[in-house]
């Protein structure tokens, strides 16, 4: 019996971030970062206030660097409009620490939740 199309396989999303501000041009705290071991893609959904434009960035965590660092050219996917939810399908996760940046024109009680999943390597 092929149960790859079963409810099983379906993302459970946990909560990455509340954001309340717009993030930073650094970001050091690799604890912040979401551990993609074991999972081919990282599934991210991005709920914004209502009066919230939010754009994401993926970035990767760098030892090195010791920060989160962008791709040569940044993976970045603007919002969808105000206030409207949106799902990104990152296919280069597999083992790296991810961080998803926010960015956007937060107002005063503006925010927007940033959850995270992914598709397990074994789950093909």
């Amino acid at each position: 019996m092929d149960l790859h199309c079963s409810p099983e396989y379906a993302p459970n999303y946990a909560p990455h971030r509340h954001v309340t501000a717009a993030d930073g041009a650094s970001i050091t705290d690799k604890k912040l970062g979401m551990n993609m071991a074991d999972h081919e893609y990282a599934l991210v959904q991005v709920v914004p206030s209502t009066s919230l434009d939010a754009s994401i960035e993926f970035l990767f965590w760098c030892e090195g660097a010791g920060k989160f660092i962008s791709l040569h050219t940044p993976l970045t996917f603007a919002g969808k409009g105000t206030g409207v939810a949106f799902e990104v399908d990152l296919p280069t996760a597999r083992g790296r620490v991810i961080f998803v940046k926010v960015t956007g024109t937060f107002g005063v009680g503006d925010f927007a939740d940033v959850y995270v999943s992914g598709f397990p390597v074994s789950a093909r």
